[in-house]
């Protein structure tokens, strides 16, 4: 009798632990998803980088991305995501970023860029 007593105890320990353990896990899943701490599914690594982001409504944004050295500004909606404009190419060499950067104009910044697409509603 005393010994399916300890079984009980130890098999209740053993699936509150894991009850504690699944629940912390879920814990810091939610957090990392509500602070867009998670890592990037499927886009990793293959040149597309995430530059500046605004939203304009509830269910609209103005997405800043570069892909493949190109600066492209995506508008984010329900109904999908569009290319509102291209914005330029980015050089991924340092060396011939910085001799660009002395030689070219200076890129207007994503406001600015925001301001002007949007007529000056935003």
């Amino acid at each position: 009798m005393e010994s399916a007593l300890d079984f009980s105890t130890l098999l209740f320990r053993v699936v509150g632990s894991l009850a504690l353990v699944l629940a912390a896990l879920l814990a810091v899943w939610y957090l990392c998803k509500k602070t867009g701490r998670l890592p990037a599914q499927g886009i990793s690594g293959n040149g597309i980088r995430l530059v500046a982001r605004k939203a304009v409504g509830p269910r609209h944004q103005l997405i800043m991305v570069e892909a493949a050295d190109h600066l492209l500004l995506l508008g984010l909606s329900p109904e999908g995501i569009r290319l509102l404009s291209p914005l330029g190419t980015v050089t991924a060499d340092p060396q011939r970023k910085s001799a660009a950067l002395e030689t070219e104009e200076p890129q207007p910044a994503f406001a600015d860029i925001v301001h002007q697409l949007t007529g000056g509603s935003a």
